[in-house]
């Protein structure tokens, strides 16, 4: 209700992992928003949650959830929501970003490839899953060297197998750089 009543007034943006939304997002709730689904390789997202969190569960890595709701998305509009993969932005952020607003019907403003580092308040119970972000000024690679690949650890390695299907469908459906 709050995101709705922002959205009266202006565009609103706001971002949730799909583990946390995947039960409450039915077909009204679906039909409400412009979708869109950022993904990236799950060898890299289960290594990176894994580092944070060793007792992650593959619910809570939340490709099985985002599919879902990518298939939603789709039944519901009939269309192809907006998929963005991280690769991607970091490869050409310029040209994913514009595709993105056009297919979402925004404007592109090169200003906002770039922005000042800032630790965002709302932040702060998740404070350890943001310090990247809020040291950043642009789409850029993680420097941090894990140690380890899903290959080294047998239970990212069978939560990866299960992801990379779900990771590969929506992947062949990205808006492309």
């Amino acid at each position: 209700e709050m995101i709705e009543a922002a959205a009266a007034e202006k565009p609103v943006f706001f971002k949730d992992m799909a583990y946390y939304v995947s039960d409450v997002a039915d077909e009204d709730f679906m039909k409400k928003f412009t979708n869109t689904f950022i993904i990236r390789d799950p060898a890299l997202t289960l290594v990176s949650y894994h580092k944070l969190d060793p007792t992650v569960t593959l619910r809570e890595i939340g490709f099985e959830s985002q599919y879902k709701l990518f298939e939603l998305a789709r039944k519901v509009t009939g269309e192809v929501p907006a998929v963005v993969d991280a690769e991607d932005l970091l490869i050409d952020a310029a040209s994913v970003v514009k595709q993105y607003c056009e297919k979402v019907d925004i404007p592109f403003l090169p200003e906002s490839l770039t922005w000042e580092p800032e630790f965002k308040s709302e932040w702060k119970d998740w404070e350890m899953w943001h310090l990247d972000a809020g040291d950043s000024t642009g789409f850029q690679r993680d420097m941090e060297d894990f140690g380890y690949t899903v290959d080294d650890v047998p239970e990212l390695k069978e939560m990866y197998e299960k992801c990379r299907p779900l990771y590969e469908k929506m992947y062949a459906e990205r808006l492309r750089p």
